[in-house]
């Protein structure tokens, strides 16, 4: 009993191995050595895919490719054109490029279009107004959700509108709320916290402590 045969492979049963390899036909019982690569599959690391894909093509991205069959085409998946059914909406004051349908995006998903590389529009204000830089920086900030808008002032507002000091206004909790109908209003530092905001809807009262069911 000190001593015992060694088994091969098949005796002992191996049946854990990584995706893309083979059991080997003869050796002892190791993960390490029972099995082998397999040159017919896409391969662990997808080694045996190059080069059989092209710059148009990417390898396949599914947990399963190492044990993809090499012969039927499986490891690589062809580019998508980044303009497709089911793309992202485009961000506001962007537009297609010309040349975006020639762009491919290397990634799964057909619908991976960006807007750095698929959508710009100079006409329009832009994303925080970058199209539009001559609002006067002593007294003006960009208007939120002019984004679409043609280029020009309307791109622009007084930095001291309720809207543009938003995020520096407290209102009282509980009894008072910012009110968006003052978007526009110019306001001063000290009066912000009272001219942007407006009561609360009212509660219902509750019952009387003395009224029961």
């Amino acid at each position: 009993q000190c001593c015992l045969s060694r088994a091969t492979c098949a005796q002992a049963l191996c049946s854990t191995r990584t995706l893309g390899l083979k059991q080997k036909t003869r050796a002892s019982c190791d993960t390490n050595v029972c099995f082998e690569d397999d040159p017919t599959t896409c391969g662990v690391g997808n080694k045996n895919v190059n080069p059989t894909y092209t710059a148009a093509q990417y390898v396949n991205p599914a947990a399963n490719t190492p044990d993809l069959q090499k012969a039927t085409g499986q490891c690589c998946l062809r580019k998508r054109p980044t303009i497709v059914p089911g793309a992202p909406q485009r961000g506001e004051g962007s537009m297609t490029k010309a040349s975006a349908a020639a762009t491919t995006s290397p990634t799964i998903m057909a619908s991976s279009c960006s807007e750095s590389t698929c959508g710009e529009n100079p006409a329009k204000c832009g994303e925080d107004g970058k199209n539009w830089n001559t609002c006067i920086a002593q007294t003006e900030v960009f208007k939120p959700g002019q984004e679409d808008q043609n280029k020009g002032a309307n791109c622009c507002m007084n930095k001291m509108t309720c809207l543009a000091l938003k995020t520096s206004i407290t209102c009282i909790t509980v009894w008072t709320e910012y009110d968006s109908l003052q978007d526009l209003t110019v306001v001063t530092a000290s009066a912000k916290n009272t001219k942007c905001c407006k009561p609360v809807t009212a509660w219902n009262k509750c019952p009387a402590p003395e009224t029961k069911w």
